[in-house]
């Protein structure tokens, strides 16, 4: 097994057959980005404190571009190449928004969010799955032929990596 993978992922979320699955007595939805623990209680009362340290009576930004400024500081890149959204959903919506209406074709690498495959039946994109390997790896000798006339259009496809994980 890739040792990268196995450092980074439990036992129970690699013997996984399923997008449910049952760590120490308790389910995550692998599908759903969720993490197998709690976070720290001295992370909790940072973000309460910080909470409390600001006024109430404003609504927050709605596009997030100062969560993404900070971001992009700590990456040491510029902010408008950080998109933050309160979820992958907003997220994956909008980008599907646009192929839906430019037409144009994508290829979504596998496993993923479910609602990639949700949302391109939904708004009929043309779209194909390139399957990682059971090792979670990507295998080029596997990736879906993206040349005019194969299965696509002629316009440039474009690919989606995302891991929920």
């Amino acid at each position: 097994m890739n040792n990268a993978i196995g450092s980074f992922f439990t036992s129970a979320v690699l013997d996984s057959t399923s997008r449910i699955t049952n760590i120490d007595g308790g389910y995550i939805c692998l599908d759903k980005n969720e993490l197998p623990f709690d976070i720290p209680d001295e992370v909790k009362s940072r973000v309460a404190l910080a909470l409390c340290q600001r006024e109430w009576c404003r609504y927050p930004s709605a596009g997030g571009e100062e969560v993404e400024h900070l971001i992009g500081e700590w990456l040491d890149m510029p902010g408008d190449c950080v998109v933050a959204a309160p979820g992958a959903a907003q997220i994956i919506v909008s980008l599907l928004s646009y192929f839906a209406l430019s037409g144009r074709p994508i290829t979504i690498a596998q496993p993923s969010y479910s609602l990639f495959n949700y949302y391109c039946k939904t708004y009929g994109i043309n779209y194909r799955r390139w399957m990682l390997t059971t090792q979670l790896e990507y295998d080029l000798d596997s990736f879906p032929d993206q040349s005019p006339g194969s299965v696509y259009p002629p316009q440039q496809p474009h690919l989606f990596i995302s891991s929920p994980c």
